[in-house]
């Protein structure tokens, strides 16, 4: 054999064995016990979460809307983690994999906060409903309302912070105000529609929902805020309570001011007056008062301290006006109609109002107050006398469960009627399904 047939035998060898490895000889499996091998494509082995437990923390003295937020929140985290007591922190705080997660209140901040560092998500807020409202755009909004979100990396990412809205501004813009329901009801559109108010407030139209003294579930009663929650989950009335101050403004309050404001730390500092009687304030000074809270029962002087305002009936009117009807009580209109009607024009919202309870006189004759609205060629309500409330509010107030609600509405469901209620939240969701109109 010649050397060049030797060269050419080798050279074919070493073909044959480059094109039986290109075509996927099967590399070999490293042991069990051995290492993973390495990649040059920056692959990652995955890590388990940083956390495995979870603790909330609230301040001393929780409102009801912090103890309702911590619940919510330890419901949800818990489909991720262990979600220790409350009381457990102090023990647990010094381990690896817990995360603390603190809601409390804090009256120097203007709006809400949610943010992290150091193993800790901080939920603070200026108001309570703010810090439920916080919460609840934690979970639905960053979220998702999915618990498998609920990760290690998503927490680290948390940095949310929202201005509290103006007062003005959302007079002027109610979208601009998110109410503390906002993620557990959205009313239908037929409910939000006044032409539909409007045409069903007949003595065979459907049932009607009044939020008594302008919706206090959520919100001080009587206060701008209530009426706009109202409003925006679909009631149908507002009752609300006037009175008239020193200076001649007509201003919402159902009682004097020590069992509606913080009048008793107040009174007769700063040259404010000591008179726990609405007439005995000019509204200016009205304004330096902070209106309670009580969680859906009636003002008292226990009541929770809130940011918000009393409220004039033109900033009021001027919120309903297209929106909602008005009934209004603790003044006499027939006493008062110049003062009421110069509000409602300048308002344009006079076929909001409803004549009937705020008139004393239960035989007075309203037809020339009608006349004068028509003569000036503004648009008039027809809705007096034609419907009359029913309900039991001492029973209505007492109410806890979903079912004992769904008995008390139908106890009282007939058409043309409305429904005086403390619980109009609930109210305007039976209603939605007993007429579900789309």
């Amino acid at each position: 054999m010649t050397k060049r047939m030797l060269c050419l035998i080798v050279i074919i060898v070493i073909c044959a064995m480059t094109v039986s490895c290109s075509h996927g000889v099967k590399p070999i499996t490293p042991d069990e016990n051995t290492s993973p091998v390495s990649t040059n494509d920056n692959s990652k082995t995955p890590q388990p979460d940083k956390y495995t437990k979870c603790v909330f923390v609230l301040s001393e003295e929780p409102s009801i809307y912090e103890t309702k937020a911590a619940e919510e929140l330890k419901n949800f985290f818990a489909a991720s983690y262990t979600v220790t007591e409350l009381d457990q922190l102090s023990q647990n705080s010094s381990q690896d994999g817990i995360l603390s997660i603190y809601i409390n209140t804090d009256a120097a901040q203007d709006g809400y906060s949610i943010l992290f560092g150091n193993d800790e998500i901080s939920i603070t807020a200026s108001s309570t409903d703010l810090i439920y409202l916080a919460s609840m755009r934690l979970k639905y909004d960053y979220f998702s309302g999915d618990p498998a979100r609920v990760t290690s990396e998503n927490i680290q990412a948390l940095g949310i912070s929202e201005k509290r809205v103006n007062r003005e501004d959302y007079i002027k813009n109610i979208e601009l105000f998110t109410p503390v329901w906002q993620y557990q009801w959205t009313p239908p559109a037929w409910m939000l529609d006044f032409n539909e108010k409007q045409n069903s407030f007949t003595a065979k139209g459907r049932m009607m929902c009044t939020a008594h003294r302008g919706g206090l579930q959520f919100y001080p009663e009587n206060s701008i805020e209530s009426i706009i929650s109202s409003i925006k989950m679909g009631c149908d009335i507002i009752e609300i309570d006037i009175q008239r101050t020193k200076d001649d403004v007509l201003i919402l309050m159902h009682g004097d001011l020590n069992e509606c404001t913080d009048w008793a730390e107040k009174k007769g500092k700063n040259g404010l007056p000591k008179s726990q009687k609405v007439a005995g304030w000019t509204y200016e000074q009205l304004l330096e008062l902070n209106l309670r809270f009580n969680y859906g029962q009636y003002s008292s002087e226990t009541g929770e301290i809130t940011p918000y305002k009393i409220p004039t009936l033109k900033e009021v009117m001027r919120v309903c006006r297209n929106r909602i009807f008005v009934n209004l009580d603790k003044i006499d209109c027939l006493k008062y109609w110049d003062d009421i009607y110069k509000v409602l024009k300048e308002t344009e919202s006079t076929q909001n109002f409803l004549f009937g309870k705020s008139f004393k006189d239960a035989d007075a004759d309203l037809e020339p107050y009608r006349r004068q609205m028509a003569s000036d060629g503004l648009p008039v309500s027809l809705n007096y006398y034609s419907r009359k409330h029913t309900g039991d509010l001492s029973k209505d107030i007492t109410l806890k469960t979903q079912t004992e609600l769904n008995s008390f509405f139908g106890q009282y469901y007939k058409a043309g009627n409305n429904l005086l209620t403390d619980h109009p939240y609930e109210c305007v969701q039976w209603i939605s399904t007993k007429y579900n109109y789309e």
